[in-house]
């Protein structure tokens, strides 16, 4: 209900009250008639606001940075009266900016975020949707919502409000990057196949065989082949397929959250695990996710066991999207290495992305080396000292992201 409607209702009671006093019944009635106006277009506004319904969709849900995405925002006249004015309004979350308006408009004021918006009238049981493309140029998680509604009664002496919560979220994955070649290695051995570079050829996998080439091992020589063409023939061997590759990320850039984050930095960390795992998935690796930060619904951080394919990848750059910096179990890096000790199989790879080093990780690094776990020490950034740990390799490795 706005002022203008109170004041109206006010003045006729006031009206009626004086005339009593005053023994005129005209003026009484013609306040009577006004108060009953009110309450009739009061009720009305209710009523189809009641029946009005609002929904947001998103296409797609999830999207790279720069993607645009439209969002669509539909609304129901489920009265049987039409609405002579209606208007919707909906605050994009910061970071969310509009592109383009198709059907909707596009509302921005210096020191606000931008909003989009509708108005129009509507007849009964009618459906309206409107679109804006959106877009963002930092990775998260995106609520939209919620939707102011504001219509008017056919009268114009009243109107009505409601807020419908948010039911849209979009999901901007992480900036990806080519893998450097510290971490990766072109061809496996022989030139056969692409492969990571700790896969070495497994005996038991012998997939037929080609000529002797300077520099093969007399071990690969096959007898029976060589006889039968006159020719040194060696055995090609597939790469081991078994091996697994487990990232591990802290979203953190300094030992405690008290001393600070460094945007810039945090997101090149996220990048450098998002393109790993995306390199990896691509080559048909199983890969596996150990995140230490606060991620929406994971109080206890994430952990997702190594699996291969498209839903994999979805479910890491998803994580990946959504972790910011955290205390608590959640963001303890001990707890993640701890988790990953007690499930990781024997040389599988572990790559572990870190923008600082703690002399606390130690134990966990010799742990997984007593495992038999291969583990490559992502340095991104140079703040503080890198001391060189024995079976551990440490790779330095900055993608340059910077937040707008």
């Amino acid at each position: 209900m706005n002022r203008t409607s109170e004041i109206l209702r006010d003045l006729a009671i006031l009206v009626a009250v004086v005339g009593l006093f005053t023994g005129r019944p005209a003026v009484v009635a013609a306040a009577a008639f006004v108060v009953g106006l009110w309450l009739i277009s009061n009720i009305f506004a209710r009523r189809a606001l009641r029946h009005m319904s609002t929904t947001q969709r998103l296409s797609p849900h999830a999207v790279a940075i720069n993607q645009p995405a439209d969002l669509a925002v539909t609304v129901t006249n489920a009265y049987n009266w039409p609405v002579p004015l209606l208007e919707w309004s909906d605050q994009l979350p910061d970071g969310l900016e509009p592109v383009a308006a198709k059907t909707a408009m596009i509302s921005t004021s210096e020191g606000r975020r931008p909003a989009v918006y509708g108005r129009y009238s509507m007849r009964r049981w009618e459906e309206v949707t409107q679109h804006v493309t959106v877009k963002s140029q930092r990775r998260g998680r995106y609520i939209l919502g919620p939707i102011f509604v504001e219509l008017r009664d056919p009268l114009g002496v009243t109107d009505a409000d409601k807020t419908t919560p948010a039911s849209a979220v979009l999901t901007v994955f992480p900036a990806l990057f080519p893998v450097p070649s510290a971490l990766v290695t072109p061809t496996a051995p022989h030139g056969e196949r692409r492969g990571p570079p700790w896969n070495p050829p497994d005996p038991s996998r012998y997939i037929g065989v080609r000529p002797y080439e300077p520099g093969d091992s007399p071990r690969l020589i096959h007898p029976h082949a060589s006889a039968r063409t006159g020719t040194l023939q060696v055995k090609r061997l597939e790469t081991e397929a078994d091996n697994q590759v487990e990232l591990v990320a802290l979203a953190a850039t300094a030992p405690f959250l008290w001393e600070g984050i460094d945007p810039n930095r945090l997101e090149s960390l996220i990048s450098a695990a998002a393109s790993a795992a995306n390199y990896y998935i691509l080559q048909g690796t199983a890969v596996g996710l150990s995140l230490a930060g606060s991620v929406y619904g994971q109080p206890r951080g994430v952990f997702l066991t190594p699996k291969a394919g498209r839903d994999q990848w979805l479910r890491i750059q998803t994580a990946l999207a959504w972790v910011t910096p955290g205390g608590g179990e959640a963001g303890d890096l001990t707890r993640t290495l701890q988790r990953l000790i007690g499930h990781a199989r024997p040389r599988s790879q572990v790559f572990i992305f870190t923008c600082y080093f703690s002399e606390g990780w130690l134990p966990y690094i010799d742990r997984m080396r007593r495992r038999q776990l291969k583990v490559v020490w992502v340095a991104v950034g140079d703040r503080g000292h890198w001391p060189q740990i024995p079976g551990v390799r440490m790779v330095r490795w900055t993608p340059t992201v910077e937040i707008p």
